[in-house]
C-alpha cells in the first residue's frame, strides 16, 4: 500500500508528465505550421488590393508590380515559415511513423475539405514556400 508521501509523489508526477504532454502538443502546430495565419492575412490584404486596381478596369500605373510594391514589407512574415521548415518538415517525418497520428493527420486533411490525400501534408506545407519564389518570375512575366 502506497503511504500519502508516496502517493503524493506519483500524483505530482502525473501532474509533471501531464503538463508535459499537453505543453508538447500544443507545440506541435506552431512547428509544423509556424505563423501560417500571418501569411493568410497579407495574402487577404493582397488579393483585395489585386482586386481593387482591377475595378471598374485596370488603371494605368497601378498594376500588379504596384499591388507588390506597396506590399513589399509585408511578405517579410515569410522569412519565419521558411526557416522553420526544415524542422517542420522533420517532425512531420517523426509523426508520421506513428500510425495513429499518420491516420489522425489524414482525416484532418479530409475534413479540412481535401477531396483526396493525393498530395501529403509535406506539399501542403511547401506551398507557401514555391508562391513566394514564384512571385519575382510572375511580375517578370507580366512586365509590371
Amino acid at each position: 500500500m502506497l503511504s500519502i508521501a508516496q502517493f503524493y509523489r506519483c500524483a505530482q508526477f502525473r501532474h509533471i508528465l501531464f503538463l508535459t504532454y499537453w505543453e508538447c502538443m500544443s507545440l506541435l502546430p506552431q512547428t509544423l505550421f509556424s505563423n501560417i495565419e500571418s501569411i493568410l492575412d497579407v495574402h487577404k490584404e493582397v488579393l483585395s488590393a489585386v482586386e481593387a486596381s482591377l475595378q471598374p478596369e485596370p488603371q494605368p500605373g497601378h498594376g500588379l508590380g504596384h499591388v507588390f510594391l506597396q506590399f513589399k514589407g509585408r511578405f517579410s512574415v515569410y522569412g519565419e515559415y521558411c526557416s522553420n521548415n526544415e524542422k517542420a518538415l522533420r517532425l512531420l517525418m517523426e509523426l508520421n511513423k506513428i500510425p495513429e497520428i499518420r491516420t489522425f493527420l489524414l482525416h484532418c486533411m479530409l475534413l479540412g475539405g481535401k477531396k483526396s490525400t493525393d498530395i501529403p501534408l509535406e506539399g501542403h506545407l511547401l506551398s507557401p514556400i514555391q508562391r513566394i519564389c514564384k512571385y519575382p518570375l510572375l511580375l517578370k512575366v507580366r512586365s509590371c
